[in-house]
Parts: structure tokens; C-alpha cells; sequence
């Protein structure tokens, strides 16, 4: 559809790690689209838009805690990821259009949990692949890359001890 955007950026935010617990909170969310961060000096706040925000923060970090993200029972911080990401993946890619899913974060900020999660509370792929193919009735064929690139190497996610590639020599 017109109206819809070519690119959508969404933002999740983790819960904090038990360390950060003691440091004092500088991400607040100010509505469905923006969040305000503190300079670390606190002389700033800094104001930043997106297309959506899902908040996970106010769950504790921990492993009984990421299967029931706001308190909302199993996975629901991930349902709600999935119902603002990867549901209009799925539309795009059932009328036809090529669809990329990006996650990008520094080591530790819950990337490999948002994208593939557990077994309790599957992330983004899972459910993606499930709604996609999981209709026995309507089998269908799709092509899915699953790249990470991490300092520079890129490495196949679904292959099978596949060599990672430098991304500099390609």
C-alpha cells in the first residue's frame, strides 16, 4: 500500500541486566513513536522517533523473566514484536514483494533472542516461518537467508559449519 513505508525502524528495548539495575535509567519512552535519552552527563535529553517502540524494559532480566516479558504471560513481549514487525513481513511477502527483516545492536542487547528466541517464547523467525508455511493446506516455496555480520566476517546462520566470508574482500 502507498501509505505504508519502504523502510520501517523499530526499536525494542530490553530489559536492563542485572548490572544496569544499579545504574540510573536514561531511555523513557514518551509515546508509541519516540523515546527521550539522557546525555550521560545529564546537561541533554535526546529525542528520537521510530516507527514503533516495543518496550520490554519493565520485565527483570532473567530467564524466567524473557519468557514473560511484561507480565503478560509467555512470550508476549515477543508476539508484540512479531505483531509489529514481522506480521507486515509476512503480508509483503505474500503479495509478492521481497521482505528483510534487520536487526542491528551491540553484543549482549537481545538480537539473537528478538530474531530467533526460545523454545518457550520463539522470536521473530519462527513465527514468521509458521504463519508463512505452516499451512499444510497451502504448501509453498520460499528462499530465506539468515546472515550475521560481526566484525567484519559474515557468517550463514542456517548452513551447516559453513566458513564466514570477510566482508572487506567481497
Amino acid at each position: 500500500p502507498a501509505e505504508e513505508a519502504a523502510v520501517g525502524v523499530y526499536l525494542r528495548i530490553r530489559p536492563a541486566t542485572a548490572r544496569e539495575q544499579l545504574d540510573m535509567r536514561c531511555v523513557f519512552v514518551g509515546d508509541p513513536r519516540s523515546v527521550f535519552v539522557d546525555d550521560p552527563g545529564g546537561l541533554r535529553t535526546h529525542r528520537f522517533e521510530f516507527e514503533g517502540i516495543i518496550d520490554s524494559s519493565d520485565a527483570v532480566a532473567s530467564a524466567s523473566a524473557r519468557s514473560s516479558q511484561d507480565g503478560a504471560g509467555a512470550g508476549s513481549g515477543q508476539q508484540r514484536v512479531f505483531e509489529a514487525v514481522g506480521a507486515p513481513a509476512v503480508r509483503q511477502v505474500l503479495e509478492g514483494y521481497h521482505t528483510c527483516v534487520f536487526s542491528l545492536g551491540q553484543t549482549g542487547t537481545g538480537k539473537t533472542y528478538t530474531v530467533i528466541g526460545t523454545h518457550d517464547s520463539p522470536g521473530l523467525l519462527p513465527r514468521i516461518l509458521d504463519r508463512i508455511l505452516g499451512d499444510p493446506n497451502r504448501p509453498r516455496r520460499c528462499r530465506l537467508s539468515c546472515l550475521e555480520l560481526h566484525m567484519d566476517r559474515i557468517r550463514d546462520l542456517l548452513a551447516d559449519d559453513y566458513p564466514s566470508v570477510s566482508s572487506s574482500s567481497s
